[in-house]
């Protein structure tokens, strides 16, 4: 008696743990669902994923981040472009008057001020233009950065979506 109880706790042991023994001590091979029926119970789990809360706040979390990436490449590099060509200008304008003042005689000062005038209203002419392409006057370190592109796109996910 003892004996069939200790067989029949094995056994019933092994079937609580899901055992893949058939009665006869041979392994039975799982069957596999076919490929179909696999990716309808994965998009299943996905969808019911996505519609849970913590689904919910990945995708948003998500989209806020995909926007980031996105606000920082758009805005970044047409700001970026603008202040280096506006920062170049600069420091060529600004080494070009050191250059003349160095070279001119500066005691002939009706020829010196015809030269700067020119050279500084070139440099307003191409200001000018700057301005007009978007150059708003910001330095390189006001750039958009990541958190500031992600609180931005943050800020318009919540207003228009919420």
């Amino acid at each position: 008696m003892e004996g069939d109880r200790a067989s029949c706790s094995t056994s019933s042991r092994n079937w609580q743990r899901g055992s893949y023994r058939a009665r006869d001590g041979r392994r039975r091979k799982r069957r596999r669902k076919p490929w179909g029926e696999r990716l309808a119970d994965w998009t299943r789990a996905l969808i019911a994923f996505l519609f849970s809360n913590v689904g919910i706040v990945c995708l948003v979390v998500g989209y806020t981040i995909a926007g980031a990436f996105l606000f920082t490449h758009i805005e970044g590099r047409n700001n970026l472009d603008i202040v280096g060509d506006v920062i170049r200008l600069r420091n060529v304008t600004a080494a070009t008057l050191w250059e003349l003042t160095f070279k001119e005689n500066v005691f002939s000062e009706r020829i010196w001020k015809a030269k700067v005038k020119t050279v500084l209203e070139n440099y307003q002419k191409k200001m000018v233009m700057a301005i007009k392409n978007g150059y708003d006057g910001a330095e390189e370190s006001k750039r958009w950065s990541f958190a500031g592109a992600f609180l931005y796109s943050l800020t318009v996910i919540t207003t228009i979506v919420l």
